[in-house]
C-alpha cells in the first residue's frame, strides 16, 4: 500500500470518528428518555409519536426512563425541577415568555428538549423525529424513514424555534368529494357514514399538524359535513392535542363561535354552514361583520401556515391523500430564526 492510500484510510478514519463528547441516543438499544412529573397531554402525544417513529427509525420503540433525551415543559416544572434545569444553563430566558417555543440542544452529554408550554415541548419532541430522519409527512405522504444504526448529535448542537405567526393552520375544503370519501373508505369508516370526517380522521390530521407545528384547525363545512363539535369524540381529541382554544387572530375570512375552534372559510365556526343555516336560520352570531384587513399581508399572515424547511411531497406520493385534506400555505414568516 502506498503512502496516499495509507493517509487517505487515515482521513476517512478521522472523518467517521464520533467526538467523545457528542452524544450517541441510539446505537442498538431502546432511545431512552425522561420528563419531569407533570406534563400536558399534547406532551404526552407527542412522545407516542416520537416512540412510533423511533420504532420505524430502529427497529424499537422509544421508551420513557433514565436515558440521554431529557424534556422539560416551564409551565408544568415545579421549583425543584426549574432549579435543576437552570443549573444546565440552556437559554430559558429567550422561550419562557413566547408561546409554542422551544429549545434543543446538548448539555452535559444529555440532549435537552425545553418548550415554553405544552405545544412548544411538542414541537421541540417531534425536532428529534427530524433530526433522525423522519418526515412529517411520514403518514400523509407516505415517507417511509431510512433505518440507522447509529443517531449521534453533535457536543453544540442547539436550536432554539419560536413562531412569529400566533396561530398557524389548516382548512379543510371541499371535503364532499374527496376527504371525506376517503376518511370512509380508509380511517373513520361507519363514522364517516354520519356526514363526517370523525375523529380518528382528524387524530390523524392532528399528528401532522403538530409535526408542522401548527395550531388552528378550519374544519370541513360543506352542506353534508357534520358539525365539527356536533361529532362524536372531535372536540377531546382537539384538546388533546392542543389545538387552539378560541383564537382570534383570523380577521381576514374567519370568525369565533362559541366553541373556540375558528371558522371556515364561511362564517360558521366549527360547523358547516350550509347544515346550520338551514336547521336555525341566520342569527347573528352565524354571521358578525369581518373587519377587513388594513393591508393584503395581515390576510396573508393571520392564514398563514407551518414548517417551511420540509416541503410537501411530490404530486405523485400525495396522489393517495385527498388533495383537499391540508390546503395549507408554508411561508418563511411562520417561524422566527432557525
Amino acid at each position: 500500500m502506498n503512502i496516499r492510500h495509507i493517509i487517505l484510510h487515515a482521513l476517512l478514519g478521522l472523518s467517521a470518528t464520533v467526538s467523545a463528547a457528542d452524544v450517541v441516543w441510539y446505537s442498538g438499544s431502546p432511545v431512552t428518555y425522561s420528563t419531569q412529573k407533570t406534563c400536558s397531554p399534547v406532551v404526552e402525544k407527542a412522545l407516542d409519536m416520537f416512540s412510533a417513529d423511533m420504532r420505524a427509525v430502529t427497529g424499537q420503540p422509544a421508551r420513557k426512563g433514565a436515558g440521554r433525551i431529557a424534556v422539560y415543559q416551564l409551565d408544568k416544572l415545579t421549583n425543584k425541577e426549574f432549579k435543576a434545569l437552570s443549573s444546565l444553563r440552556p437559554p430559558l430566558e429567550q422561550i419562557i415568555a413566547k408561546a409554542d417555543a422551544y429549545w434543543v440542544g446538548v448539555r452535559q452529554g444529555r440532549i435537552l428538549v425545553v418548550g415554553s408550554n405544552g405545544r412548544g415541548t411538542a414541537y421541540g419532541i417531534l425536532h428529534l423525529s427530524r433530526l433522525a430522519g423522519v418526515s412529517p409527512w411520514v403518514y400523509w405522504g407516505d415517507v417511509v424513514p431510512e433505518r440507522r444504526q447509529r443517531l449521534v448529535l453533535d457536543e453544540h448542537y442547539e436550536s432554539l424555534q419560536r413562531p412569529s405567526v400566533a396561530y398557524r393552520g389548516i382548512f379543510i375544503n371541499d371535503e364532499d368529494w374527496s376527504t371525506r370519501v376517503w376518511a370512509q373508505q380508509t380511517v373513520d369508516g361507519r363514522h364517516a357514514k354520519q356526514g363526517l370526517p370523525g375523529a380518528r380522521y382528524y387524530r390523524r390530521l392532528f399528528e401532522l399538524m403538530l409535526r408542522l407545528r401548527a395550531n388552528t384547525l378550519w374544519p370541513a363545512m360543506h352542506e353534508g359535513s357534520t358539525a365539527f363539535f356536533e361529532a362524536d369524540g372531535c372536540k377531546a381529541v382537539a384538546d388533546s392535542f392542543a389545538i387552539v382554544d378560541r383564537p382570534t387572530a383570523s380577521r381576514c375570512c374567519a370568525t369565533t363561535w362559541p366553541s373556540g375552534m375558528p371558522a371556515s372559510a364561511a362564517p360558521t365556526t366549527g360547523s358547516p354552514t350550509a347544515v346550520r343555516w338551514s336547521t336555525t336560520g341566520a342569527s347573528a352570531w352565524q354571521r358578525p361583520p369581518v373587519p377587513k384587513p388594513s393591508t393584503p399581508s395581515a390576510c396573508a399572515a393571520s392564514t398563514t401556515v407551518l414548517w417551511p424547511a420540509q416541503p410537501m411531497p411530490t404530486a405523485s406520493a400525495r396522489a393517495c391523500r385527498p388533495s383537499s385534506t391540508a390546503s395549507a400555505v408554508c411561508s418563511d414568516k411562520c417561524w422566527g430564526a432557525r
